[in-house]
Protein backbone atom coordinates (compact mmCIF):
# COMPACT_ATOMS: atom_id res chain seq x y z
CA UNK A 1 0.00 0.00 0.00
CA UNK A 2 2.81 2.64 0.61
CA UNK A 3 4.75 1.71 -2.25
CA UNK A 4 1.38 2.47 -4.42
CA UNK A 5 1.07 5.45 -2.67
CA UNK A 6 4.70 6.50 -3.19
CA UNK A 7 4.57 5.92 -7.08
CA UNK A 8 0.85 8.10 -6.96
CA UNK A 9 2.95 10.95 -5.17
CA UNK A 10 5.75 10.87 -7.85
CA UNK A 11 3.44 10.02 -10.43
CA UNK A 12 1.29 13.45 -9.35
CA UNK A 13 5.10 15.40 -9.66
CA UNK A 14 5.88 14.05 -12.57
CA UNK A 15 3.20 15.56 -14.28
CA UNK A 16 3.41 18.75 -12.60
CA UNK A 17 6.48 19.69 -13.13
CA UNK A 18 6.01 18.67 -16.90
CA UNK A 19 3.18 21.00 -17.34
CA UNK A 20 5.04 23.56 -15.87
CA UNK A 21 7.93 23.16 -18.61
CA UNK A 22 5.16 23.37 -20.81
CA UNK A 23 3.74 26.36 -19.36
CA UNK A 24 7.31 28.13 -19.80
CA UNK A 25 8.04 26.81 -22.99
CA UNK A 26 4.23 28.27 -24.44
CA UNK A 27 5.15 31.36 -22.59
CA UNK A 28 8.49 32.42 -24.11
CA UNK A 29 8.33 30.20 -27.92
CA UNK A 30 5.01 30.35 -29.69
CA UNK A 31 4.44 28.87 -33.20
CA UNK A 32 1.49 29.30 -35.03
CA UNK A 33 0.85 29.44 -39.02
CA UNK A 34 2.91 32.09 -40.13
CA UNK A 35 5.93 32.32 -37.95
CA UNK A 36 7.92 31.59 -34.64
CA UNK A 37 7.59 33.90 -31.65
CA UNK A 38 10.04 34.51 -28.80
CA UNK A 39 8.85 36.85 -26.37
CA UNK A 40 8.17 36.97 -22.40
CA UNK A 41 4.51 38.01 -22.94
CA UNK A 42 2.69 34.86 -24.73
CA UNK A 43 2.23 37.30 -27.83
CA UNK A 44 2.46 35.76 -31.33
CA UNK A 45 4.32 35.88 -34.23
CA UNK A 46 3.23 39.10 -36.59
CA UNK A 47 1.99 37.50 -39.88
CA UNK A 48 4.78 39.01 -41.92
CA UNK A 49 7.32 37.52 -39.39
CA UNK A 50 9.19 34.09 -39.52
CA UNK A 51 10.41 35.17 -36.56
CA UNK A 52 9.64 37.45 -33.94
CA UNK A 53 11.54 38.23 -31.38
CA UNK A 54 10.47 40.77 -28.76
CA UNK A 55 12.13 42.19 -25.12
CA UNK A 56 12.48 45.53 -23.50
CA UNK A 57 15.28 44.58 -21.60
CA UNK A 58 17.39 42.23 -23.64
CA UNK A 59 18.66 42.21 -26.83
CA UNK A 60 19.13 39.19 -29.99
CA UNK A 61 22.66 37.95 -30.08
CA UNK A 62 24.63 36.82 -33.56
CA UNK A 63 26.92 34.70 -33.76
CA UNK A 64 30.83 35.36 -32.60
CA UNK A 65 33.26 34.48 -35.22
CA UNK A 66 37.03 35.28 -36.15
CA UNK A 67 37.07 35.56 -39.81
CA UNK A 68 40.27 36.20 -41.63
CA UNK A 69 39.92 38.25 -44.02
CA UNK A 70 37.00 39.74 -46.41
CA UNK A 71 37.86 36.71 -49.30
CA UNK A 72 37.77 34.11 -47.06
CA UNK A 73 34.68 32.58 -45.75
CA UNK A 74 36.50 30.86 -43.20
CA UNK A 75 36.22 29.69 -40.61
CA UNK A 76 32.60 29.13 -41.39
CA UNK A 77 32.34 26.88 -44.52
CA UNK A 78 30.67 27.16 -47.59
CA UNK A 79 28.62 30.04 -45.93
CA UNK A 80 25.16 31.05 -47.74
CA UNK A 81 24.35 34.37 -49.22
CA UNK A 82 23.09 37.11 -46.63
CA UNK A 83 24.58 34.95 -43.79
CA UNK A 84 25.29 36.92 -40.66
CA UNK A 85 28.14 37.05 -37.87
CA UNK A 86 29.96 39.31 -36.25
CA UNK A 87 33.76 39.53 -36.33
CA UNK A 88 35.55 39.48 -33.04
CA UNK A 89 38.68 40.25 -34.02
CA UNK A 90 41.12 43.03 -35.81
CA UNK A 91 42.98 41.13 -39.16
CA UNK A 92 43.93 41.40 -42.32
CA UNK A 93 40.93 44.03 -43.81
CA UNK A 94 38.18 42.84 -41.38
CA UNK A 95 37.60 44.34 -37.53
CA UNK A 96 34.95 43.92 -35.33
CA UNK A 97 31.39 44.11 -36.59
CA UNK A 98 28.71 42.80 -38.32
CA UNK A 99 29.37 40.99 -41.33
CA UNK A 100 27.30 39.52 -43.89
CA UNK A 101 28.55 36.84 -47.32
CA UNK A 102 27.68 38.09 -50.26
CA UNK A 103 28.24 35.40 -53.27
CA UNK A 104 32.03 35.47 -51.75
CA UNK A 105 33.23 38.07 -49.76
CA UNK A 106 31.96 39.39 -46.41
CA UNK A 107 30.61 42.61 -46.38
CA UNK A 108 30.93 45.07 -43.20
CA UNK A 109 27.39 46.27 -42.37
CA UNK A 110 27.77 50.54 -42.21
CA UNK A 111 27.53 52.06 -38.61
CA UNK A 112 26.65 54.93 -37.41
CA UNK A 113 30.20 55.69 -36.38
CA UNK A 114 31.82 55.52 -39.28
CA UNK A 115 29.10 56.97 -41.85
CA UNK A 116 28.93 60.47 -43.40
CA UNK A 117 26.07 62.54 -43.18
CA UNK A 118 24.62 64.34 -46.09
CA UNK A 119 23.62 67.00 -43.87
CA UNK A 120 26.94 67.44 -42.44
CA UNK A 121 29.65 65.85 -40.19
CA UNK A 122 31.26 66.97 -37.11
CA UNK A 123 34.10 66.15 -34.52
CA UNK A 124 35.72 64.43 -37.88
CA UNK A 125 39.53 64.15 -37.49
CA UNK A 126 41.69 64.81 -40.79
CA UNK A 127 44.04 62.08 -39.76
CA UNK A 128 41.30 59.12 -39.92
CA UNK A 129 38.48 60.01 -41.15
CA UNK A 130 38.02 60.42 -45.06
CA UNK A 131 35.99 59.80 -48.17
CA UNK A 132 37.54 57.12 -50.20
CA UNK A 133 38.77 53.72 -50.41
CA UNK A 134 41.52 51.91 -48.01
CA UNK A 135 42.86 48.93 -51.01
CA UNK A 136 43.76 49.78 -54.48
CA UNK A 137 40.85 50.70 -55.68
CA UNK A 138 39.75 54.18 -57.86
CA UNK A 139 37.11 56.44 -56.50
CA UNK A 140 34.43 56.86 -58.54
CA UNK A 141 32.10 60.12 -58.17
CA UNK A 142 28.84 59.59 -59.58
CA UNK A 143 25.58 62.10 -60.67
CA UNK A 144 22.70 60.50 -62.31
CA UNK A 145 24.19 56.86 -61.59
CA UNK A 146 26.67 58.16 -64.28
CA UNK A 147 29.82 58.67 -63.63
CA UNK A 148 31.49 62.10 -63.53
CA UNK A 149 35.13 61.79 -62.11
CA UNK A 150 37.22 59.44 -60.74
CA UNK A 151 40.57 59.14 -58.77
CA UNK A 152 42.62 56.57 -60.00
CA UNK A 153 44.15 53.98 -57.44
CA UNK A 154 47.64 56.03 -58.66
CA UNK A 155 46.38 59.65 -57.57
CA UNK A 156 45.09 60.80 -61.26
CA UNK A 157 42.37 62.58 -61.69
CA UNK A 158 40.09 62.30 -64.51
CA UNK A 159 36.86 64.38 -65.29
CA UNK A 160 34.18 63.79 -68.37
CA UNK A 161 37.04 60.32 -68.66
CA UNK A 162 36.66 56.64 -66.91
CA UNK A 163 40.73 56.41 -67.46
CA UNK A 164 43.10 59.36 -66.85
CA UNK A 165 46.16 59.33 -68.45
CA UNK A 166 48.81 58.38 -66.37
CA UNK A 167 51.33 60.64 -66.79
CA UNK A 168 48.65 63.61 -66.98
CA UNK A 169 47.73 64.91 -62.60
CA UNK A 170 44.52 65.97 -63.94
CA UNK A 171 42.49 64.61 -66.95
CA UNK A 172 39.75 66.00 -68.24
CA UNK A 173 37.83 65.44 -71.35
CA UNK A 174 34.71 66.51 -73.46
CA UNK A 175 33.64 66.78 -77.14
CA UNK A 176 31.11 69.39 -76.14
CA UNK A 177 32.50 71.86 -73.57
CA UNK A 178 35.48 73.96 -72.77
CA UNK A 179 37.48 74.12 -69.43
CA UNK A 180 37.05 77.85 -67.82
CA UNK A 181 39.78 79.07 -65.36
CA UNK A 182 39.20 82.11 -63.09
CA UNK A 183 38.26 85.50 -64.88
CA UNK A 184 39.27 88.86 -63.43
CA UNK A 185 40.15 92.11 -64.35
CA UNK A 186 44.47 93.16 -64.55
CA UNK A 187 43.56 94.90 -61.07
CA UNK A 188 41.91 91.89 -59.56
CA UNK A 189 44.37 89.75 -60.93
CA UNK A 190 47.35 92.13 -59.24
CA UNK A 191 45.92 92.25 -55.90
CA UNK A 192 46.34 88.41 -55.76
CA UNK A 193 48.63 87.71 -52.38
CA UNK A 194 51.59 86.03 -53.52
CA UNK A 195 50.99 84.46 -56.59
CA UNK A 196 52.44 81.07 -57.22
CA UNK A 197 55.16 80.70 -59.88
CA UNK A 198 52.86 79.21 -62.77
CA UNK A 199 49.41 81.07 -61.17
CA UNK A 200 47.27 81.37 -64.59
CA UNK A 201 44.27 83.67 -64.91
CA UNK A 202 42.11 84.77 -67.85
CA UNK A 203 42.60 88.38 -67.95
CA UNK A 204 38.91 90.03 -69.12
CA UNK A 205 40.51 93.26 -69.78
CA UNK A 206 42.70 92.06 -72.28
CA UNK A 207 41.08 88.90 -73.70
CA UNK A 208 43.53 86.49 -72.85
CA UNK A 209 45.37 83.67 -70.48
CA UNK A 210 48.21 85.80 -68.10
CA UNK A 211 50.55 83.38 -65.79
CA UNK A 212 52.68 84.72 -63.50
CA UNK A 213 56.69 83.65 -63.67
CA UNK A 214 57.81 84.54 -60.47
CA UNK A 215 58.35 87.76 -60.60
CA UNK A 216 55.82 89.55 -62.77
CA UNK A 217 52.68 88.15 -64.94
CA UNK A 218 53.23 87.50 -68.77
CA UNK A 219 50.59 87.60 -71.82
CA UNK A 220 50.10 84.33 -73.25
CA UNK A 221 48.13 85.64 -75.90
CA UNK A 222 50.92 87.88 -77.56
CA UNK A 223 48.76 90.04 -79.19
CA UNK A 224 51.01 92.95 -79.32
CA UNK A 225 53.43 92.36 -81.91
CA UNK A 226 56.90 93.82 -81.99
CA UNK A 227 57.56 97.02 -83.72
CA UNK A 228 58.83 96.69 -87.50
CA UNK A 229 62.17 98.10 -88.68
CA UNK A 230 63.50 101.64 -87.24
CA UNK A 231 63.91 104.27 -90.00
CA UNK A 232 66.53 107.03 -89.66
CA UNK A 233 68.60 108.98 -91.98
CA UNK A 234 72.32 107.36 -90.91
CA UNK A 235 73.57 105.13 -88.27
CA UNK A 236 77.37 106.63 -88.40
CA UNK A 237 77.66 109.82 -87.06
CA UNK A 238 79.53 112.68 -85.18
CA UNK A 239 78.60 113.37 -81.69
CA UNK A 240 76.20 116.13 -80.72
CA UNK A 241 74.57 115.69 -83.78
CA UNK A 242 71.01 115.38 -83.81
CA UNK A 243 68.74 112.41 -85.26
CA UNK A 244 65.41 111.62 -86.07
CA UNK A 245 64.19 107.63 -85.61
CA UNK A 246 61.10 106.38 -86.82
CA UNK A 247 58.33 102.78 -86.91
CA UNK A 248 55.29 102.00 -88.20
CA UNK A 249 52.21 101.83 -85.66
CA UNK A 250 51.78 98.43 -84.23
CA UNK A 251 48.36 97.22 -84.14
CA UNK A 252 46.44 97.36 -80.81
CA UNK A 253 49.51 99.20 -79.24
CA UNK A 254 48.88 102.45 -77.52
CA UNK A 255 51.85 103.39 -76.34
CA UNK A 256 55.86 102.77 -77.52
CA UNK A 257 58.92 102.77 -75.07
CA UNK A 258 62.35 104.11 -76.38
CA UNK A 259 66.13 103.50 -75.31
CA UNK A 260 69.49 105.30 -76.38
CA UNK A 261 72.80 104.51 -75.52
CA UNK A 262 74.38 105.90 -72.56
CA UNK A 263 75.37 109.88 -72.67
CA UNK A 264 72.62 110.17 -75.45
CA UNK A 265 69.35 111.96 -75.17
CA UNK A 266 65.83 111.69 -76.26
CA UNK A 267 64.78 115.53 -77.21
CA UNK A 268 61.01 114.26 -77.94
CA UNK A 269 58.69 111.47 -79.09
CA UNK A 270 59.32 109.77 -76.17
CA UNK A 271 56.02 107.38 -76.23
CA UNK A 272 55.15 107.60 -79.61
CA UNK A 273 56.26 105.71 -82.83
CA UNK A 274 59.09 108.37 -83.49
CA UNK A 275 61.62 110.19 -81.71
CA UNK A 276 64.59 112.56 -81.98
CA UNK A 277 68.23 111.83 -80.49
CA UNK A 278 70.73 114.25 -79.89
CA UNK A 279 74.08 112.00 -79.48
CA UNK A 280 76.87 111.97 -76.69
CA UNK A 281 80.23 110.40 -77.88
CA UNK A 282 78.88 106.52 -76.70
CA UNK A 283 77.60 104.02 -79.97
CA UNK A 284 75.44 101.25 -79.32
CA UNK A 285 71.37 100.47 -79.90
CA UNK A 286 68.61 102.38 -80.52
CA UNK A 287 65.45 100.55 -79.09
CA UNK A 288 61.92 100.67 -79.18
CA UNK A 289 59.07 98.53 -77.84
CA UNK A 290 55.22 98.65 -78.05
CA UNK A 291 52.58 98.13 -75.82
CA UNK A 292 49.50 98.43 -74.11
CA UNK A 293 47.53 98.33 -71.03
CA UNK A 294 48.31 94.46 -70.69
CA UNK A 295 51.59 93.65 -72.16
CA UNK A 296 54.48 94.46 -73.84
CA UNK A 297 56.48 92.99 -76.69
CA UNK A 298 59.99 92.00 -77.73
CA UNK A 299 62.12 95.69 -78.51
CA UNK A 300 63.15 96.22 -82.01
CA UNK A 301 67.03 97.66 -81.80
CA UNK A 302 69.27 99.29 -84.63
CA UNK A 303 72.86 100.04 -84.07
CA UNK A 304 74.21 103.41 -83.83
CA UNK A 305 77.80 104.54 -84.58
CA UNK A 306 79.26 107.77 -83.04
CA UNK A 307 82.56 109.01 -84.14
CA UNK A 308 84.35 112.00 -81.48
CA UNK A 309 83.96 115.83 -83.48
CA UNK A 310 87.51 116.72 -85.17
CA UNK A 311 89.69 118.54 -82.99
CA UNK A 312 89.60 122.28 -83.95
CA UNK A 313 93.22 123.32 -85.43
CA UNK A 314 95.47 125.22 -83.25
CA UNK A 315 96.85 128.76 -84.26
CA UNK A 316 98.70 129.21 -87.51
CA UNK A 317 102.34 130.66 -87.64
CA UNK A 318 104.31 131.58 -89.98
CA UNK A 319 105.59 134.55 -91.86
CA UNK A 320 103.29 136.88 -93.63
CA UNK A 321 103.02 137.00 -97.23
CA UNK A 322 101.82 139.28 -99.47
CA UNK A 323 98.57 138.06 -101.55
Amino acid sequence: MENKNTFLILKIILIAFLTFQFSLLTYNCLAQSGGVAINATGSIADNSAMLDISSTNQGMRIPRVALTSTSSSAPITNPANSLLVYDSVSTGDVTPGFYYWDVNKWVKLATGSGGWSTSGNSGTDTTINFIGTTDAQSWVMKTDNTERMKISKTGNVGIGTPNPASSAILDISSTTKGMRMPNMTTIQRDAISSPVIGLQIFNTDCGGVDYYNGSCWISMSKSVLSPGPISTDTTSFCTQTTHTYSIAPVPTANTYTWAVPAGSKILSGQGSTSVIVIFGSISGNVCVDASNNCETSPARCIEVNVSSAPITPGNITGPITAV
